[in-house]
């Protein structure tokens, strides 16, 4: 066994109990907060306002530069982390938007989707700015729609294939 691997076995069975917070968000403490939100379908401003912060705060913490978190928010993400907020969250965001477009759409376009809306509540105080933005987003989706249908049957279904099982390695992540 290399020494990946085992630090890989040592984290999958970290798993299996209760994991312990000290504010500092290392490599595997950020995958944990992705792994989490994700599971539960959660867009960085739910989780964030859930846990009362602001969304770019809740976002470095999982993606960085963030090094540590203030000693208020400590107990708050080791709850979250163990799924003691699960049921909670759960009731409290999927049941109001149960059966949404997003939950047919594959992980990276959700994000991107999410990308583009959280670049548009920024640009709030900037119409032009927010104008543009939409152009191009309808520009994006106009030329890969495009693309698609100019694409022979074999070949899109290689394409819809491949993006299956991207989506399926980057669940498994």
């Amino acid at each position: 066994m290399t020494g990946k691997e085992s630090m890989m076995d040592r984290q999958d069975k970290a798993l299996d109990r209760r994991i312990s917070f000290d504010g500092r968000f290392t490599d595997f403490i950020r995958r944990l907060l992705h792994r989490k939100r994700v599971e539960l379908g959660l867009p960085y401003h739910r989780a964030a306002r859930f846990l009362g912060v602001n969304w770019s705060t809740f976002r470095k913490w999982e993606l960085g530069p963030t090094e540590s978190c203030e000693l208020y928010y400590r107990a708050k993400l080791e709850n979250f982390l163990n799924g003691d907020y699960d049921n909670q969250l759960r009731e409290l965001y999927q049941r109001r938007h149960a059966r949404g477009y997003s939950e047919l759409l594959p992980n990276t376009i959700s994000e991107c989707m999410e990308r583009v809306t959280n670049a548009y509540r920024l640009c709030r105080q900037r119409p032009e700015l927010r104008q543009g933005l939409l152009q191009k987003v309808d520009g994006a989706a106009l030329t890969a729609l495009q693309k698609l249908i100019s694409m022979a049957p074999d070949e899109l279904a290689g394409q819809f294939l491949a993006d299956e099982l991207e989506d399926a390695a980057m669940a498994a992540k």
